[in-house]
């Protein structure tokens, strides 16, 4: 086996599990939005004011699509 094939593999597996960190967290964050919206507004769970909170942690999913300059690598991070 080659060495560039191993580093390869190695940085498309890192790097799937960056991308699965990023996505479990910004679901979690969606669920946390939803119920701080219904308790903010006074809202039952799981209504209008539920769904549109949970909306609102989607916005990060398209940060890479916004941010722009030359530090797009530190959204890995963040």
């Amino acid at each position: 086996m080659r060495v560039g094939y191993r580093r390869s593999v190695s940085q498309f597996i890192v790097g799937l599990g960056v991308l699965a960190m990023a996505l479990s967290t910004i679901s979690i964050l969606c669920l946390i939005s939803g119920f701080v919206f219904c308790e903010a507004f006074g809202a039952t769970h799981g209504g209008t004011v539920h769904k549109a909170g949970i909306l609102t942690g989607f916005f990060a999913v398209f940060w890479p699509v916004f941010w722009d300059g030359g530090s797009k690598a530190y959204l890995a991070v963040v």
